[in-house]
């Protein structure tokens, strides 16, 4: 293939993932509310449906609203001891990382390594940890 082509094609795959991956909690709400109408008696008219669709949904969305998780915020000291940046290329040695839920949360979503964040592998098998060990 040519490559001047190859790469809208690959731009253009690369953003149709990245919506998805966006509306995937919409597509999984779609989903129960599919479901649900399934296992009722089916309206008899379109009118009903839609009515008995909007009815679900709202109900699923005050479901999804309560398991969300709130976010904890850590408390900023004002002290003027604070510790300079760390700039070691070694600085992330097991027991050091600490990423933030909503990293977490895209690494898992992406496939990505919950250590180092790259793909391929998993935190149980990343290479990059496993030099971090003495």
């Amino acid at each position: 293939m040519d490559p001047a082509k190859e790469t809208p094609i690959r731009s253009t795959v690369e953003l149709q993932g990245a919506m998805l991956g966006r509306h995937q909690e919409e597509l999984s709400a779609a989903r129960e509310v599919r479901e649900e109408i399934l296992s009722r008696d089916v309206p008899s008219s379109l009118d009903q449906m839609v009515e008995l669709a909007i009815r679900l949904d709202k109900r699923f969305e005050g479901h999804r609203r309560a398991r969300v998780p709130v976010p904890t915020l850590q408390p900023i000291s004002n002290s003027s001891s604070s510790a300079a940046p760390r700039t070691d290329p070694e600085a992330m040695q097991l027991g050091s990382l600490c990423i933030s839920g909503a990293e977490r949360q895209r690494r898992i979503h992406h496939g990505l390594c919950l250590y180092c964040g790259t793909e391929g592998h998993f935190a149980i098998q990343c290479p990059v940890k496993d030099r971090a060990r003495p």
